[in-house]
C-alpha cells in the first residue's frame, strides 16, 4: 500500500512540474484581426485584356440575367475579354441607381453564366 500511495505521490509531482514548465503566452505577440482581407489591401494587378464595349454589344442572355438579378439597378461600365473559354464580360453595375457607392463588379460568360 506505502508502494503505490509513494507511486501515486511521485506522479502527482511530474504532473503538476509538467503543467508549471509551460510558459504563459504572451498576448502582446499574439496577431491582431484584420479589418480588410489582405485581397482588398494588395489587390492583384489588372491585366489589359479587358476592352470597352457598348451596351449593344452584350450578349442578350447576359441582359436578361441583369434585368433579372438588378431591376433597380444601372450599368456603369461594360468590358469584354477572349479567353480560351469565349468571351468574358466585366459588368460594373450600380445595384441602385441613386446610390453611388452600391457598385458591383460582375464577370459572365457568353451564356450569361456567372463567373467566379
Amino acid at each position: 500500500m506505502k508502494k503505490i500511495l509513494f507511486i501515486a505521490a511521485v506522479a502527482m509531482i511530474f504532473a503538476t512540474a509538467n503543467v508549471l514548465a509551460q510558459d504563459p503566452v504572451k498576448t502582446d505577440s499574439m496577431p491582431v484581426p484584420t479589418e480588410r482581407p489582405a485581397v482588398e489591401q494588395y489587390p492583384q494587378k489588372q491585366t489589359e485584356e479587358f476592352k470597352a464595349i457598348e451596351v449593344e454589344e452584350l450578349p442578350g442572355a447576359v441582359i436578361e440575367v441583369l434585368k433579372k438579378d438588378y431591376p433597380e439597378g444601372s450599368i456603369k461600365e461594360l468590358f469584354v475579354a477572349e479567353r480560351e473559354a469565349g468571351k468574358l464580360y466585366k459588368v460594373v453595375i450600380l445595384k441602385n441607381r441613386t446610390d453611388a457607392s452600391s457598385e458591383e463588379t460582375i464577370l459572365f460568360n457568353e451564356k450569361g453564366e456567372k463567373v467566379l
